[in-house]
């Protein structure tokens, strides 16, 4: 295996950090296409997804912050018992 490589069933770094960034972008399309396709139930589906990918890439994007941020904070280990 080449040390570049992630270990088998991870993504590579790049698009594991950009992942929220895909979801908002994909959550923002998916919104500008309903309001693109007009009343009806097909654009409540495509309205439905985008705000699920927009809340999911907010979600993800601010669990990753405040993650990182308590690791910086307690060093990284295990919070004491």
């Amino acid at each position: 295996m080449a040390m570049d490589s992630p270990p088998p069933g991870r993504l590579p770094q790049p698009l594991y950090e950009s992942l929220p960034a895909l979801y908002l972008l994909a959550g923002a399309v998916a919104l500008g296409v309903s309001r693109w396709i007009g009343p009806g139930w097909l654009a409540w589906l495509v309205s439905l997804i985008g705000v699920a990918g927009v809340l999911g890439g907010l979600v993800v994007w601010l669990r990753r912050r405040d993650y990182r941020r308590m690791q910086a904070r307690y060093g990284g280990g295990s919070l004491p018992d």
